[in-house]
């Protein structure tokens, strides 16, 4: 188990998440990899997933766009002592209508998932696991005639402990 340290403020506090997600459904993995934990020999491995996860062939990333500045990520507490979790939502806005967008977010909803969520200061929130994986639902708004957004709000759920990937992103798919 790593020793403690001081946690120090960094000189800068991006806040906000970029314009996109990236995801991929569980059974396209080969390997997925886990973080460190609590055993970990460092503090900065506790949480980090640093091994590339491993598609079968095939797999890969792919992306959702999204509006700008309608989305966010939040994760709040928990259960008991125990089972000290986190869930994990992020929101986003993927503008516009589409019989593709409205296929895929279709299909997204009965699919188990590793999501990762892109952050303005370029790392990586990785929401789900093998066991307990991320899920996808929708809504859908066609907005008003002043100032209303139309488009799929979409929530991305988890519950698990908070992880940052920083292995590679693949969007080329696994031979």
């Amino acid at each position: 188990m790593p020793d403690y340290t001081d946690l120090l403020a960094s000189g800068e506090n991006p806040s906000g998440t970029k314009q996109v997600v990236y995801f991929a459904p569980i059974g396209t993995f080969d390997t997925l990899e886990k973080p460190g934990g609590l055993d970990a020999a460092a503090l900065a491995d506790v949480a980090v997933i640093s091994t590339d996860h491993v598609f079968k062939s095939g797999g890969k990333f792919y992306k959702l766009e999204l509006e700008i500045n309608k989305n966010e990520f939040n994760s709040e507490y928990q259960g008991a002592i125990r089972g000290n979790a986190d869930k994990q939502i992020f929101t986003g806005l993927i503008p516009n209508l589409s019989a593709d967008q409205l296929g895929i977010l279709r299909k997204l909803r009965n699919e188990r998932l590793i999501a990762l969520i892109p952050l303005a200061d370029g790392q990586h929130l990785q929401l789900g696991e093998e066991d307990n994986p991320a899920m996808l639902s929708d809504n859908f708004g066609s907005g008003t005639q002043e100032g209303g957004e139309r488009g799929a709000v979409i929530t991305i759920t988890a519950y698990g402990y908070k992880a940052l990937y920083t292995g590679a992103v693949s969007f080329t798919a696994a031979v």
